[in-house]
């Protein structure tokens, strides 16, 4: 059945990371599904990271001294 929180959509991607994904979830023990699932971890670290590197950015002028403080 269906999960009625998942979206379908398309990706167009190289032929070389294509097999290289194939060949890694094969490698694995993994599933065809397995790729949206991989994917999915990707979007969501990328996400992640780059909301960091945000944040990061937002602080770069104020002292590590008065972020600390800032903690206790």
């Amino acid at each position: 059945m269906p999960d009625a929180t998942a979206t379908r959509l398309t990706i167009s991607w190289s032929k070389d990371t294509d097999l290289a994904l194939r060949s890694y979830l094969g490698s694995q023990g993994l599933k065809k599904g397995a790729i949206s699932e991989f994917i999915e971890d990707a979007v969501k670290w990328s996400l992640f990271h780059q909301t960091v590197e945000e944040v990061r950015h937002a602080f770069d002028s104020v002292p590590a001294r008065n972020l600390e403080q800032n903690l206790t």
